[in-house]
Order: C-alpha cells, then structure tokens, then sequence
C-alpha cells in the first residue's frame, strides 16, 4: 500500500537512514507550536512567552507566520505554503533547521503515528521527466 500523508496507518516504521532522499513528508503535517518554540523559532521576545498572546497573535498572522492562534490552548498554527509549512525551502529543505520548534525537533516520537513517518522517496526532474532520487 503507498504511503498517504493523511493515513497514518500506512506511514513506514522510521529509521534515521530514511531521511536521506526523503521528500520532507513530515513538513507537509500541520505545525502547531506553542509561545516558547515561538521565541525559539525568533518570533517572540522572552517577555511574551507568557503574557497574553492575543496581540502577539495578530501580529504573527500580519507577518504571515501563523495561520490561527487557539486562545484556550495558547497553541499557535503555522501558516502553510500549498501543502507543505512556509520554512521548507523549494530543495525541500528546513530554512530554520537550528531553530526549528520542539514537534519538529522530536518528530517522529510524538504526532499522529509515533515511531512512524510519511517517507516516500524525493523526484527529481531529468529532462522534463521525473525520477526517484
């Protein structure tokens, strides 16, 4: 069965060597962070990790950071380009590798399949065709 991003009963069992050659599977997942991995990430100074975050929040979204802020939960909402988050560059990528938020950090532990990963082999294009990596 081919692995569907959306099913995780059918992600692979993860091993490190599947990163190599993998298309970024888990940055196509939604990427919800909370108010420290904000100030991790460079969004937030330390003074507003915990105070209210409703300003905060419309200032992310303004900057086309986040795409929704839950109030209840303080759990902030990445925004996306297409289907994949806005820090994966076009080699696919993370364009915040050192600074990346706690999820992404411990990916796959945690999520909606843990130990377990969306991976399917990167295409690259040859000639106007594409080709498995």
């Amino acid at each position: 069965m081919p692995v569907d991003i959306l099913r995780p009963r059918t992600w692979v069992r993860y091993k490190p060597s599947l990163c190599r050659n993998c298309f970024a599977g888990c940055c196509t997942l939604p990427l919800r962070v909370n108010s420290e991995d904000l100030y991790h990430m460079g969004f937030l100074e330390a003074d507003e990790v915990s105070g209210r975050l409703e300003a905060v929040a419309d200032r992310l979204k303004k900057q086309g950071i986040i795409r929704s802020f839950n109030r209840k939960t303080r759990v902030f909402t990445v925004r996306r380009r297409g289907q994949d988050c806005i820090f994966l560059s076009p080699e696919r990528r993370c364009l915040i590798y050192e600074r990346r938020p706690f999820v992404c950090r411990r990916f796959p532990e945690g999520g909606a399949r843990p130990g377990y990963c969306p991976h399917q082999k990167r295409k690259q294009e040859s000639h106007g065709r594409t080709m498995e990596a």
